[in-house]
């Protein structure tokens, strides 16, 4: 309890050290590899046309609620938890010490809502057909050519022939929003990833906060 942040502090400070956009690869591949979730994740299983093969998945994630419905619908209980979460993610902030936490939360939050619009619903994510799309990788680099897939690859160490996507249209969006996301806006949205991943073992603010929000409000 009395380290409070500083277990976290070394990997705040590889963020804060990415200066342009073209790292952002290298940064998602390192939070992979620390369990971080990032605007796409990726899952080792068996190949659902070959069970005798395994295959890497790469998945649409990266949002601190649920789903896309808690930010994108009008009824009022997603209203209301829209606004808990901006305030949750103020309150994180404040505790890691980021400037202007209350415009870095609205920033992050308008940033989760962008990737939320255009991520898949529950209904198209149960189609075992329209989630099967599996490419080899200079089809992956040609379905989003300004994500630099060599340096993801390299630094997650994956070496594969082939990949699937489950929703290839989600991860053309979420390169393309990565594109004018504002950089300093997308390092806070990174930051806020790893602290919702981590902030169960660190010091009691942090676990009563994220308890707070993700164990009662949701």
């Amino acid at each position: 309890d009395e380290l409070g942040l500083q277990p976290l502090q070394a990997e705040l400070a590889r963020i804060d050290a990415v200066s342009s956009k073209a790292e952002l690869p290298a940064l998602i591949a390192h939070l992979h590899r620390i369990g971080v979730s990032a605007p796409f994740d990726s899952y080792v299983h068996q190949d659902a046309r070959d069970s005798s093969q395994y295959v890497i998945d790469f998945m649409q994630s990266g949002l601190g609620m649920p789903d896309r419905d808690y930010y994108l619908l009008p009824d009022k209980t997603f209203v209301d938890l829209r606004q808990k979460y901006a305030a949750y993610i103020e309150k994180m902030f404040t505790l890691a010490g980021i400037n202007e936490p209350a415009a870095s939360a609205q920033a992050v939050l308008e940033i989760e809502t962008q990737l939320a619009g255009k991520q898949w619903t529950q209904v198209e994510l149960r189609d075992v057909d329209k989630t099967y799309n599996k490419l080899d990788i200079v089809a992956l680099k040609k379905l989003t050519p300004a994500f630099d897939w060599d340096l993801y690859l390299k630094e997650t160490g994956i070496k594969t022939p082939s990949v699937v996507v489950s929703e290839p249209s989600y991860l053309q969006a979420f390169v393309n929003i990565s594109q004018w996301m504002p950089l300093g806006a997308s390092k806070n949205y990174y930051k806020l990833r790893l602290l919702e991943s981590y902030a169960p073992y660190l010091s009691a603010p942090f676990v009563d906060e994220h308890f707070a929000f993700n164990g009662q409000a949701l």
